[in-house]
């Protein structure tokens, strides 16, 4: 099988834009997992990019809220904690879902 990378150069920091990934990356996932693939989304603590971008892919590809797709994700990964600014821009992305 073949191994797709997406980079997505966005720093932890608040002020970065990390919302305009929140598309590419969950339409890559969606992608993956449809056909029967894995897919592995990593930064480099594992606490607050990634589980942004994890976060807005159940919300927009399983229909979660905000609250019960984050809730999932912290489930698998205890350490998540998407830093404020990622959050206001999850937020923001669930008024743009509904």
């Amino acid at each position: 099988r073949a191994v797709r990378g997406i980079r997505v150069p966005v720093f932890d920091d608040p002020a970065e834009d990390l919302a305009r990934y929140f598309e590419p990356c969950g339409a890559a996932i969606e992608e993956a997992v449809r056909a029967g693939g894995r897919c592995l989304v990593y930064c480099k603590n594992g606490r607050s990019r990634s589980a942004a971008i994890c976060t807005a892919y159940l919300m927009r590809h399983r229909q979660l809220p905000l609250k019960d797709a984050f809730e999932a994700v912290k489930a698998a990964r205890p350490v998540a904690e998407p830093n404020a600014g990622f959050w206001s821009q999850l937020q923001r992305y669930e008024e743009e879902l509904q």
